[in-house]
């Protein structure tokens, strides 16, 4: 959890030790749960997303062992990436099956994403250059530790679902939840993020739907639960702003640029569709494919299941992909779990798989839902 923290507050760093050293913390947690099993002689929770991760891990190593990929280094260094997600679903699969742990948490991670949000706000309209105001940046608009708007929306989009949850589960605290959560989706909107914002909506209006479906709620207390929520978002929305969201989305055609980047990704995609040009490597040959120059570095597809299947072919694409629809049943049962599906969505138009201080809660999350995955959310208090 300690190296999940320092991933998120460490993402806008350019140097690239302070994502190894969240990485090789993460990998040696993991050894040394195996180790305590083994030791123990416990049995494995054997899962499909573990065992789809493993799967992953292990065709990664072909293509960088039979040397298909253009790029060695880069390859080699995805396949490490990729057994950090491994040991990410390992480890939340096998420490959160006990419920008190998973409370934990889920509360942990819920204030983390508040805390990060109000001092993000903060930041954003009291800029100095430098993030948390003490270091240097070439960017101002920086969110907190976040220089990117889709990935500081995609790691609020996992704590919304928790703050609903917790409203429905607690109602002792119910206008405390719920006032997160829309301090939550204000941020969101204040980012200027146009995807996260549909994205916090459509949470919104699911978990609603499912509060209802599910019963145990009178209808007047639901209708006062979401009079309450529209009333406290509004609230939030006008004090953290929405002007920037509003200019944006007014700028002519949103996709312009993604569209064609997209249509690069599939000719990459088609040119090697069974191993691809290696693990890490889109960045190295996307530019033999592209179809405009506006002069920046265009470092991802801003489509996370299109670049996977074009760096390391489509079965890996497809093993990933499989990760995300097997998290589908167990996050409506859980509810909270629905902000691991909200950043999959998310991730058909950015790249929020591609940074560990978002990614790596999604991948955690996803191996508690394997945990988890045999149980019903718990009872909806009146």
């Amino acid at each position: 959890m300690l190296a999940l923290l320092w991933s998120t507050l460490s993402i806008w760093a350019e140097a690239r030790w302070p994502l190894s050293v969240a990485q090789a913390a993460i990998l040696l947690a993991g050894v040394a749960l195996a180790a305590h099993l083994a030791a123990r002689a416990e049995r494995l929770q054997v899962s499909a997303p573990l065992l789809l991760a493993a799967a992953g891990a292990a065709w990664l190593f072909l293509l960088c062992a039979s040397g298909r990929t253009v790029y060695a280094f880069e390859s080699w260094t995805a396949l490490a990436e990729w057994l950090v997600v491994l040991a990410l679903v390992f480890l939340g699969t096998h420490l959160f099956a006990d419920e008190a742990r998973r409370e934990r948490l889920l509360e942990a991670y819920l204030w983390f994403a508040v805390a990060v949000a109000a001092v993000a706000l903060v930041q954003f309209y009291a800029p100095n250059g430098k993030v948390f105001w003490l270091f240097a940046y070439r960017y101002l608009d920086v969110l907190g530790p976040f220089p990117n708007r889709n990935n500081f929306a995609a790691f609020l989009e996992l704590a919304v679902p928790i703050a609903f949850w917790r409203g429905l589960t607690k109602p002792e605290l119910r206008g405390l939840y719920l006032g997160a959560a829309a301090a939550l989706v204000g941020a969101v909107v204040a980012s200027g993020s146009r995807a996260g914002a549909a994205i916090v909506l459509a949470e919104t209006l699911l978990l609603f739907s499912i509060a209802y479906s599910r019963g145990g709620l009178p209808r007047q207390t639901l209708a006062r639960m979401a009079a309450w929520t529209l009333l406290a978002g509004g609230v939030a929305v006008a004090v953290a702003g929405w002007e920037l969201l509003w200019r944006r989305l007014q700028a002519g055609d949103w996709m312009v640029y993604r569209r064609q980047i997209w249509a690069s990704t599939l000719e990459m995609i088609a040119a090697r569709p069974l191993t691809g040009f290696g693990p890490g490597t889109f960045q190295t040959v996307y530019p033999a494919f592209a179809r405009f120059d506006v002069g920046l570095v265009v470092n991802h597809a801003h489509n996370d299941w299109l670049e996977l299947a074009a760096e390391a072919g489509l079965p890996f694409g497809l093993l990933a992909a499989a990760m995300a629809l097997w998290s589908v049943r167990p996050a409506i049962r859980s509810i909270w779990g629905l902000g691991v599906l909200a950043v999959f969505a998310h991730a058909f138009v950015d790249y929020p798989l591609a940074r560990l201080g978002v990614a790596g809660w999604v991948w955690l999350f996803v191996g508690v839902l394997a945990a988890y995955s045999g149980k019903r959310c718990g009872p909806i208090s009146p």
